[in-house]
């Protein structure tokens, strides 16, 4: 196995935070990383997580209400696809996250039992969000390739 083969990265942009997960060089995994308060350093953090990852590529998730509809924060979502699509020339391609942060809050309250240790894992909600993105956009590439 090559260290270098290309990997995806997987974001789930907040207004405060930046929850950030990449496949594994098989892509078959998600490995959720530290996320990025989504300030002006965020791009310095983006650049060298794309080339330590040799990433190529990056999924965004794109907010959709329950009817399939995009929300009110999806122009935001689209601008910053192309802000990173621009800086990094980089294929992003934005995905459906309905229900990632819920599925996140639900891992850490399930595997967290004490109430003080989830308030010390809340930081790390927005990277599992992340990961949960990537594990269903890799579940969903693994089945049409199969097909």
């Amino acid at each position: 196995m090559q260290s270098n083969q290309e990997r995806i990265l997987a974001l789930d942009y907040g207004t405060v935070r930046i929850g950030v997960a990449v496949s594994d060089p098989l892509a078959l995994f998600a490995i959720p990383l530290d996320y990025v308060k989504n300030d002006s350093r965020k791009w310095e953090f983006f650049g060298s997580l794309l080339s330590l990852y040799h990433c190529t590529h990056i999924i965004l998730g794109l907010p959709l209400n329950l009817k399939g509809l995009e929300s009110q924060k999806a122009e935001e979502i689209r601008t910053f696809a192309n802000e990173l699509h621009e800086k990094f020339k980089v294929q992003v391609e934005l995905v459906d996250e309905r229900f990632t942060t819920v599925i996140a809050h639900r891992t850490i309250l399930s595997t967290t039992p004490k109430k003080s240790a989830r308030e010390k894992r809340k930081e790390f909600v927005d990277s599992r969000a992340a990961a949960i993105l990537l594990e269903g956009y890799l579940n969903a590439r693994a089945k049409r390739k199969s097909c």
